[in-house]
């Protein structure tokens, strides 16, 4: 129960003190009005006056606006506090339902931007999967986890005024109500940690679900060309049992919870109407309004109890974000330098060594990429020539040695405003299901149409823009499904240089190319020499031609190759 606290008054962005308040006074104008029951029933009933302590509360509110205990005047007060009773109630339950969604869309950004500012090694031993669920449904459960916070604390104050109320009509049937209540709350606490056990299997099955789909389908033309994914099936299943049985759990417990909870309140009333009519001869008037009052009691337990059972199967959602986000924080890319960038510099790497735990991926490495010159790292699949490029861009730090930019140490370079100043094109090219436009821009408002324009122009894609009907407006389809791979290549380069960017970095974007299409990319990215920075990493023949520096990469070892020997 403690958790519900912490989350309802820790949450971000919120005003528990406000909401508590405005509850408080929703909840008093309800007991004005439940009070009022008193003399009203007497005068109705013919029956002798009230004289509890209720009752006289009434007749002096009423006095004080110079107004007799007639039925014309508690009446109108009945309906006028429980008015305002709705009123409040309504505006404060609205304001927790937006604060609940802002807690929600609060964990996704923290959650991104833990993401994006996380160290690359972390990120790339992590599964996507996991991810995604934590931005989408375990978000949107962690707030309906805080709006149930909210709600409970609504009813625990409603809970403690009702009690209050009763004593002062019939101190008997208040302690009455509380021991019922505090029986109730602790038989049902078995369903309460049944509940929640379910939700905690329910959030880790639905994120093994999620995970196994998103490599499914990151692999569905493989799979299915190869007819190889009746193992991705069958871990998709076993996800699916867990999360049937932990739903079915869960609903148990709220069914068993539902109607437990209908009886105990049932059985308690029929008791404490016959103990305060034979024993404690209670009047009339205050029967009816202490029956009233101890339903109240009675079912706000029983809410109480509905809340920390759904609370308890949200919590595990809540607990799993904020882990997540809290492993991924822990995890950042350890902080970079402050000075601006010489993008129109050299960069050299001065013995520089860089191993994976204990294997070693490069080995006293010197080299120098020259500004405004292409610079070729040639060498087979594992030789170390992404390593070189993930270091340079600040992804891995050398455990030996250092890498320069305009005479700079990289350590001591703002490494974010550089990372700007990069055009960076991949070997695993994956479009978004959008238009070649936003392809391009990748959702960058500040971009205009000359940008676009400017880049399509650099990747040679205007003449097959043109035969488009809805030229930049066509669907690439998922992944760039409707594409060729050239086509694709070019839109992925169109991408890198719509920023107009100093630096272009190209990671074997011609590895699945046929010959044809492979030269043409390669004859394109000749004619952008001298503008950008250019860095090719490749194991291909047809780059050695354009290079104006050519880099031999083998076994962690880096060697410069003479161009007339090549």
């Amino acid at each position: 129960m403690l958790k519900i606290f912490r989350l309802f008054f820790g949450a971000e962005g919120t005003r528990p003190y406000l909401v508590l308040l405005a509850l408080l006074l929703a909840t008093l104008s309800e007991a004005v009005g439940i009070s009022a029951l008193l003399p009203a029933i007497s005068i109705i009933s013919g029956g002798p006056g009230n004289t509890s302590v209720a009752s006289r509360g009434v007749d002096s509110v009423l006095a004080a606006f110079g107004l007799e205990p007639t039925l014309e005047t508690i009446l109108p007060l009945i309906c006028l506090a429980l008015i305002i009773k709705a009123v409040i109630s309504f505006l404060t339950l609205t304001y927790a339902g937006v604060a609940a969604a802002k807690v929600s869309v609060g964990l996704r950004q923290k959650l991104i931007n833990a993401l994006f500012n996380a160290d690359w090694r972390f990120y790339s031993s992590q599964a996507s999967g996991k991810y995604a669920t934590a931005m989408s449904g375990e978000a949107n459960r962690a707030g309906d986890a805080y709006l149930l916070a909210a709600q409970f604390c609504a009813m625990l104050i409603q809970a403690a005024i009702y009690v209050g109320v009763t004593l002062l009509v019939d101190w008997r049937l208040a302690v009455l109500g509380l021991a019922v209540g505090l029986v109730m709350t602790w038989g049902m606490n078995f369903l309460v940690v049944m509940a929640k056990r379910a939700g905690f299997k329910q959030t880790d099955a639905t994120k093994d679900l999620t995970v196994k789909a998103v490599e499914l389908l990151a692999n569905i033309k493989p799979l299915k060309t190869m007819q190889r994914y009746e193992s991705f099936q069958s871990a998709i299943r076993q996800a699916m049992k867990r999360l049937k049985r932990a739903l079915v759990r869960r609903e148990v417990s709220k069914q068993l919870m539902a109607q437990i909870g209908d009886v105990v309140t049932a059985l308690a009333l029929v008791a404490v109407v016959y103990v305060s009519f034979t024993y404690f001869h209670v009047s009339f008037a205050s029967l009816v309004v202490s029956g009233l009052l101890f339903m109240k009691v009675i079912d706000n337990v029983s809410k109480l109890q509905k809340l920390r059972q759904q609370f308890a199967q949200s919590e595990g959602a809540y607990d799993r974000v904020t882990q997540l986000i809290d492993l991924t924080e822990a995890n950042r890319e350890p902080a970079f330098g402050t000075a601006a960038p010489d993008t129109r510099g050299d960069f050299r790497f001065e013995h520089v060594s860089f191993a994976y735990d204990a294997a070693t991926v490069l080995d006293d490495v010197n080299l120098v990429i020259g500004a405004k010159q292409i610079t070729v790292l040639k060498g087979l699949s594992g030789s170390g020539k992404t390593t070189l490029v993930d270091i340079l861009i600040g992804l891995h730090r050398p455990q030996t040695g250092r890498v320069l930019l305009g005479g700079t140490p990289l350590n001591e370079v703002d490494i974010g405003a550089l990372r700007r100043r990069i055009g960076y094109v991949t070997q695993d090219l994956s479009l978004l299901h959008a238009t070649i436009r936003e392809n391009i821009c990748l959702g960058d408002e500040s971009l205009t149409d000359a940008d676009v324009a400017h880049a399509v122009t650099l990747a040679g894609l205007e003449d097959f823009i043109a035969t488009l009907p809805l030229g930049l407006d066509t669907s690439a389809g998922e992944m760039g499904a409707r594409l060729s791979g050239g086509q694709r290549q070019r839109i992925a380069l169109a991408r890198a240089l719509v920023t107009r960017p100093d630096i272009l970095i190209l990671d074997e974007v011609t590895s699945a190319l046929d010959p044809a299409t492979e030269a043409e990319i390669v004859t394109n990215i000749r004619s952008l020499a001298h503008e950008f920075t250019i860095i090719v990493i490749t194991h291909r023949d047809a780059w050695v031609e354009v290079a104006d520096r050519l880099y031999e990469v083998r076994g962690g070892r880096v060697q410069a190759v003479d161009r007339a020997a090549a």
